[in-house]
C-alpha cells in the first residue's frame, strides 16, 4: 500500500473513532448549580374526552450540570377537560444537545370526575433560553376513584420557564 493511502486510512480511522467516542454534546443549565421556587409553565393534553390545560406557578426546580428536577408546582386556571392538576413526584429533566427528556408524573382531575395519575417520558429540544418544552404520550398509571372515567393515554406537552436560568 502506498504511503499516501496508508496515511489516509489512518486519518479516516482516527476521525471515525473520535466521532464514536464523542457522542452527543451535553447541554448545561446555568448558573450551575441552579435553584428556583418561582418557575412558571403550562401543561396541555389531548385525550379521548377532549383537550385540556393547566397553568403552572410556583415551580420548584433545581439543576446541576445536565440534570434538573422539578419538585413541586401549583396548577391553576385549568380549562377544557381538566378541572384540576396536582404534583405527584419529581419530574426529572435531562439534557443532551439538542434533545431534552423529561420523566413526568402528574395527577389530573377531569370533567367526568376521574382522578387520574399519568406518567410518561417526553422529549423536546434545548433552545438557549430559560424555557423547556417537551411533548409525549402520558399513560394512565392508576385511577384514584374507580369507577370514574380516565382515558388510557393522552398526548401532552409541558412547558417550564425557569427565571434566571439559561439552557444551552
Amino acid at each position: 500500500m502506498k504511503l499516501f493511502k496508508r496515511g489516509s486510512l489512518v486519518a479516516a480511522m482516527a476521525v471515525i473513532v473520535a466521532a464514536f467516542f464523542a457522542g452527543p454534546a451535553s447541554a448545561t443549565i446555568t448558573p450551575n448549580p441552579y435553584s428556583t421556587t418561582a418557575g412558571t409553565g403550562r401543561f396541555n393534553t389531548i385525550s379521548g374526552i377532549g383537550n385540556g390545560a393547566c397553568n403552572l406557578s410556583g415551580i420548584r426546580a433545581s439543576a446541576s450540570g445536565t440534570t434538573g428536577s422539578v419538585t413541586g408546582f401549583v396548577a391553576s386556571g385549568c380549562s377544557g377537560t381538566i378541572s384540576s392538576g396536582a404534583y405527584v413526584s419529581a419530574i426529572t429533566i435531562r439534557t443532551a444537545l439538542p434533545t431534552v427528556t423529561a420523566a413526568i408524573s402528574i395527577l389530573i382531575r377531569n370533567i367526568l370526575g376521574g382522578q387520574c395519575q399519568y406518567s410518561g417520558t417526553f422529549t423536546g429540544t434545548a433552545n438557549g433560553t430559560n424555557t423547556v418544552t417537551v411533548t409525549g404520550t402520558a399513560t394512565l398509571v392508576r385511577t384514584l376513584n374507580p369507577p370514574a372515567i380516565c382515558t388510557g393515554t393522552a398526548n401532552a406537552s409541558l412547558t417550564v420557564t425557569l427565571p434566571g436560568a439559561v439552557i444551552s
